[in-house]
C-alpha cells in the first residue's frame, strides 16, 4: 500500500526509481497524471508515464536520488532532486 501523504508518495517513487522498479514507480501515479519535465518533455496519462519512465529506466541505471529540498502547499509538491545515473543504452523519448 502507498502512504498517501504528498511528501511520502514522492518519497516512496525516488526509493522505486532508485530500485529499477517500474511497476513500482507507475504505483504512485494516477490514471490521468501530467508530467512537465525539463527539455518540454511532456506526457498526460497513466499509459504514457510508464512508457516515457519505461524508456528512462531502461537507458540509466541509477546509483541514487537525492532529494535536495521540497516545497509542499496541501497535495502540491515541488521537488529539487540530484540522480547519479549510468547510461546503458540508448534513450528514447
Amino acid at each position: 500500500m502507498v502512504d498517501s501523504a504528498p511528501q511520502a508518495v514522492v518519497k516512496g517513487m525516488f526509493a522505486a526509481w532508485d530500485k529499477n522498479d517500474l511497476d513500482g514507480v507507475m504505483a504512485h501515479y494516477a490514471e490521468d497524471v501530467e508530467i512537465h519535465g525539463p527539455a518540454a518533455m511532456s506526457v498526460h496519462g497513466a499509459a504514457a508515464a510508464r512508457e516515457m519512465f519505461g524508456h528512462l529506466l531502461g537507458a540509466y541505471d541509477s546509483e541514487g536520488s537525492e532529494i535536495v529540498r521540497q516545497f509542499v502547499d496541501g497535495d502540491y509538491v515541488i521537488t529539487e532532486w540530484r540522480d547519479v545515473t549510468e547510461n546503458n543504452g540508448p534513450l528514447v523519448l
